[in-house]
């Protein structure tokens, strides 16, 4: 969480900057597949399927996000995906 935290917040200010979900998914997937081979003893199948599912949502995440953006309800949704993302593992 000490990762994760610092990381979603730096990402919604890229996907503001950006309007880009494609690119904040990715490079969420790719820090969840970087933190669990990090933190794992080896690199398996199981850790690219879960950085699969971890860019399948958070690429819905932003993607609501970016549709949201001009709505009032980005705020309402900002936090609580956000804490979704962080305690998917």
């Amino acid at each position: 969480m000490l990762f994760k935290l610092p990381l979603v917040v730096g990402l919604i200010f890229l996907l503001t900057q950006t309007n880009d979900p494609l690119l904040c998914a990715g490079i969420w997937a790719a820090a969840t597949l970087f933190m669990s081979v990090m933190f794992s003893v080896s690199f398996t199948i199981f850790a690219l399927l879960w950085a699969a599912a971890a860019f399948l949502l958070a690429l819905g995440y932003f993607a609501l996000l970016d549709h949201l953006d001009t709505k009032g309800w980005w705020w309402v949704v900002m936090p609580f995906g956000a804490v979704v993302l962080i305690v998917f593992p």
